[in-house]
C-alpha cells in the first residue's frame, strides 16, 4: 500500500499537523486553531492531502461537538471561574433574600433554579464593555483599581463570539450546582461521622443575625480581600465555614 500524507497548514501560526494514516483504521484529523486568525490576515487554513493515484479515497468533514467545547473550554477558561462565582453570589443573593422576606433560607439548589439567570448577568456585561470603549468610563474604571474586564480582553483577541458568553454561564451554573451538591453531602457524611463519635448532648444556643464576633470577621475578610486578593478571601471564608 502507497502511503498518504495529510497536510492541516495554519499561514499565521506554527502549528501545522502532518499525519500518515495506518492500514486498520481511518485517520481522523482534527482541525482545531491555537491561535486565531489576526485582523489583518484573510489566507485561510489549508488541508493538503498527498495521495496516490492507484487508490480510492473519500473524505468526510463534519463538525465535532465535543471537539467545539473543548475549543471553548481551552479559550476562555480563564473566565469560566468568574461565570462560576456569579451563579454562586446569584444563589446567595436569593438566600438573603429568602432570609429577609420569609424568615427562612433557600435550599442551595432551590436558589440556584430561582436566581442564576443569564439576563441578570449579560446585560450589565455588554453595557460596561460599550461604556469602556471611552476614555472618560475607562479612566474612571481604572481610578476604582478595578480590574481590567475579561469581555473587553477576550474582544480584543478576536476570541470573544456572541454564544460565548451564554455557553460559559451554563458552564458556570453546572459547575456550581454539581460542587454544591458534593460539598453538601460531604458536609453531611462528615457532621453525621462526627456526632456519632462525639454524642454531643449539649448545643450552645444560637446568637442573634449580626454579633460583634461576626462583624470583625466581615471586616476581617474585607479587609483580606481589598489587600491581596478576592479569591483568597472567598477560600479563608470556605475554611471557616467548614470549620463552623
Amino acid at each position: 500500500m502507497k502511503s498518504t500524507i495529510y497536510r492541516l497548514h495554519v499561514p499565521w501560526s506554527h502549528e501545522d499537523v502532518v499525519r500518515v494514516p495506518s492500514d486498520e483504521l481511518p485517520l481522523q484529523l482534527s482541525a482545531k486553531l491555537h491561535v486565531p486568525r489576526p485582523p489583518n490576515n484573510s489566507q485561510p487554513v489549508t488541508v493538503t492531502l498527498y495521495t496516490s493515484t492507484d487508490c480510492l479515497y473519500e473524505v468526510t468533514v463534519y463538525t465535532s461537538f465535543t471537539q467545539m467545547l473543548g475549543q471553548i473550554i481551552r479559550c476562555h477558561w480563564p473566565s469560566l471561574h468568574v461565570y462560576i462565582v456569579s451563579n454562586l453570589l446569584l444563589a446567595f443573593g436569593a438566600q438573603l433574600y429568602s432570609i429577609s422576606s420569609k424568615g427562612c433560607s433557600l435550599e442551595f439548589d432551590t436558589s440556584l433554579d430561582v436566581a442564576a439567570k443569564p439576563y441578570k448577568v449579560e446585560p450589565v456585561l455588554s453595557i460596561c464593555r460599550f461604556l469602556l470603549s471611552y476614555d472618560w468610563f475607562r479612566d474612571a474604571w481604572q481610578s476604582l483599581l478595578l480590574p481590567p474586564l475579561d469581555a473587553s480582553e477576550l474582544h480584543s483577541m478576536n476570541l470573544l463570539f456572541p454564544l460565548g458568553s451564554l455557553l460559559l454561564f451554563l458552564f458556570g451554573s453546572g459547575i456550581a450546582y454539581w460542587s454544591g451538591m458534593i460539598f453538601k453531602s460531604t458536609v453531611g457524611i462528615l457532621s453525621s461521622t462526627w456526632n456519632t463519635l462525639k454524642r454531643r448532648t449539649d448545643f450552645p444556643e444560637e446568637a442573634g443575625p449580626l454579633t460583634h464576633r461576626l462583624l470583625a470577621e466581615v471586616l476581617f475578610f474585607l479587609f483580606i480581600a481589598w489587600r491581596t486578593c478576592g479569591a483568597f478571601s472567598i477560600l479563608l471564608l470556605f475554611i471557616r465555614y467548614l470549620q463552623k
